[in-house]
């Protein structure tokens, strides 16, 4: 079993690897100056909810940014978003556990037909 951040790291850098660290960054600064993103923490801290795969999907799919991307790259931004939630959020709060994280993340991948085994 993959922990999640097996699962980021091999996703990380297969997407890196195809599409460039510049790419990589972009996504990642959009995600992590994103308002949308913003409003799914305080969500999740005023609930004391966690966010499904699809709420991460939903959220990135708000953004202006990701409506034209494709698949890898939308999969790759809900991995930074689940990421930065796990850091932000719940190393805090602490709502979800590991395996749930790796869940979310191996949900994203395989919405978008990724399979783990190819990367």
């Amino acid at each position: 079993m993959y922990t999640f951040y097996n699962i980021y790291d091999r996703y990380k850098n297969y997407f890196i690897k195809k599409n460039g660290t510049l790419k990589f960054q972009k996504i990642e600064e959009k995600i992590h100056t994103s308002k949308s993103i913003a409003q799914l923490h305080g969500l999740t801290i005023q609930k004391k909810i966690v966010p499904t795969q699809a709420d991460f999907g939903a959220t990135i799919n708000q953004m202006t940014y990701f409506i034209f991307a494709g698949g890898e790259t939308i999969a790759m931004a809900q991995l930074i978003a689940i990421k930065y939630w796990n850091e932000e959020i719940n190393t805090v709060y602490g709502l979800c556990a590991e395996s749930m994280l790796a869940h979310k993340a191996e949900a994203a991948l395989n919405y978008w037909k990724i399979s783990l085994s190819s990367l």
